[in-house]
């Protein structure tokens, strides 16, 4: 299939076209919203500790920002890797790590005495992976994206794998072990979207793992502290 190029105006063969947004200017734009969301974490999570609303409003801003890139831009959700291309590539190799994940975090909680197993894990894994896939597609559809196809000097892989990793787990200081936990998810998860452009199966196993983590290894029920801060 081929797809207009937006760095030559000539027709070339593509998997996922490059929609006509693709500006440098526009590019810089999308990565400052993303680190801007990041520091907003710190500001209403950390600091003013409103969990909830920093979630809500960042879903509910970055959604709206997809659905207008959707009508301004039909290609751009197929370009950042929201379709069927690479999910069933992505899941043999995520599938059996996140089953090997699965079983350490039990085993690491059995070991340290947090672990925390009750029906509040079914509502957070039906509502996680939601926010995981709003945080795959700013730190992979965004930033990795936007570096590799970045117009004049595209950064290389090992670079951008760098970059994804430092962004998603500065964002989640000051706890160390999830610090350590989101730098590992983010090296495999940027190597497998670059590989094979699907952010659904990243979103949806981001989700689940980081559920598992927070009873697991954590000890933490995410479903109560949603509770709380509703109230």
């Amino acid at each position: 299939m081929f797809y207009l190029s937006c760095k030559d105006n000539v027709l070339s063969e593509r998997t996922t076209p490059i929609p006509a947004y693709c500006s440098n200017a526009t590019r810089m734009a999308e990565m400052t919203a993303v680190v801007l969301t990041g520091l907003g974490k710190f500001l209403l999570v950390d600091w003013l500790h409103l969990k909830f609303w920093y979630v809500t409003i960042a879903c509910l801003l970055w959604i709206a920002y997809i659905f207008y890139r959707i009508k301004t831009n039909p290609g751009a959700p197929a370009y950042w890797g929201f379709g069927k291309e690479g999910f069933r590539s992505s899941l043999r190799w995520i599938g059996p790590v996140s089953l090997t994940a699965l079983g350490s975090s039990i085993a690491f909680g059995i070991v340290r005495g947090t672990l925390v197993f009750n029906w509040h894990i079914l509502p957070i894994m039906i509502l996680y992976p939601l926010w995981g896939t709003i945080q795959q597609f700013l730190i992979i559809g965004l930033i990795a994206r936007n570096m590799e196809d970045w117009e004049g000097r595209r950064a290389g892989k090992a670079l951008i794998v760098v970059v994804s990793s430092l962004v998603f787990s500065i964002v989640h200081f000051p706890s160390i072990p999830l610090v350590v936990a989101t730098a590992l998810l983010a090296i495999g998860y940027t190597i497998l979207y670059l590989q094979y452009r699907n952010l659904w199966i990243l979103g949806l196993f981001h989700g689940w793992l980081g559920c598992f983590f927070y009873f697991f290894v954590l000890g933490r029920d995410p479903w109560l502290e949603f509770v709380s801060a509703v109230k």
